[in-house]
């Protein structure tokens, strides 16, 4: 559903539009379960559910949706395409519902998610009852918000249906035959410490991924209005009180990008003593060498020290900032997908 947030700030949830949603994959698939794309009244479309082999019959197919079609289960594992002919979408099954969009529950996701809360959503794949592409959102199953009304005997095994799940298979999306369900896990926090070029490179490319991002420069030069235009807080303000009024707790990842040792220092000492999930530093192997025996100085446990990251980012042999930023960026996907599974 990440594409909804894209168009948050656009008018296009505002206008008659479908979604179509990967419910189900047998086999090896692009894109996963839940994997979304809107589509507009003119066929535009925002996002995807594959790597391109169906998206032209999941457009048409939600193009006549919005022309008075039903909603509808789609499952492909071949598509017959005009120019290439028979194609099979990743040697496997996508199974794919088309329904109408809600701005109502599009936006209810998008508040908790904005928020930094995860966010149940889903839709009802039953095509022999009305409310067949009945979409919801909440934050839990007694806090969703429908697209139209449901009767309680609906609601009831809506609710027993997500009950019975694993919290670990409904984080990967749930099926049976009446409704697909999924939690959409809170976005990353990245606390990006210091505001110099690569900053604003990896602040950009953690939009793209739809994180939630905030700059921290005690030196106000480097936070002029046009640098970060993505980023949803800019706080000219040392890390330790900048910590402290973020709340930094596992849901963050610190970027420590200053490269100097004093700001750079705070930033690692708090996230080191926080919970943070991953927590790196810019500089060479003989400048972090030097940064351990500082902060072990200070009180930081070798334990908490084996947690730091750097020289930070993957080794991709990044040089430039562009280059580094996306190397970092690689680096925090990779610790999430890790704890994530």
């Amino acid at each position: 559903m990440k594409e909804i947030i894209e168009l948050s700030d656009s008018s296009r949830l505002e206008d008659r539009h479908a979604l179509a949603t990967v419910v189900d994959i047998a086999g090896s698939g692009v894109r996963g379960v839940g994997a979304t794309m809107l589509v507009s009244a003119d066929g535009a479309i925002t996002g995807s559910v594959s790597g391109g082999c169906i998206e032209g019959e999941v457009m048409r197919a939600a193009v006549r949706l919005l022309e008075g079609g039903d909603p509808l289960l789609l499952s492909f594992c071949e598509v017959q395409d005009p120019i290439f002919g028979t194609i099979s979408p990743c040697g496997g099954t996508v199974s794919v519902m088309i329904y109408p969009g809600s701005e109502l529950v599009e936006k209810r996701y998008i508040e908790l998610i904005r928020e930094g809360k995860g966010a149940l959503w889903g839709v009802s794949l039953d095509g022999e009852s009305a409310s067949a592409g009945l979409l919801f959102a909440g934050e839990s199953v007694d806090e969703l918000v429908f697209s139209s009304d449901l009767s309680l005997a609906q609601l009831g095994a809506l609710k027993a249906f997500i009950a019975k799940a694993p919290s670990e298979a409904l984080k990967r999306g749930i099926r049976d035959e009446h409704w697909f369900a999924m939690m959409s896990p809170p976005p990353v926090n990245l606390c990006i410490v210091g505001g110099g070029h690569i900053s604003v490179a990896l602040s950009r490319i953690a939009k793209a991924l739809a994180w939630r991002v905030v700059i921290v420069d005690p030196r106000e030069a480097f936070l002029s209005a046009d640098r970060f235009p993505e980023a949803d807080a800019v706080l000219n303000m040392w890390p330790k009180p900048a910590f402290e009024k973020l709340c930094i707790d596992k849901r963050f990842a610190v970027a420590a990008l200053s490269h100097d040792s004093k700001i750079d220092d705070q930033a690692i000492f708090g996230a080191l003593d926080s919970d943070c999930f991953y927590a790196g530093v810019l500089g060479s192997r003989k400048t972090l060498a030097a940064r351990r025996d500082r902060l072990a100085e200070q009180g930081i446990s070798a334990a908490d020290l084996a947690l730091l990251r750097g020289p930070i980012g993957l080794n991709i042999g990044a040089k430039e900032p562009e280059e580094i930023a996306l190397a970092v960026a690689a680096e925090i996907v990779e610790t999430v997908r890790s704890k994530r599974g």
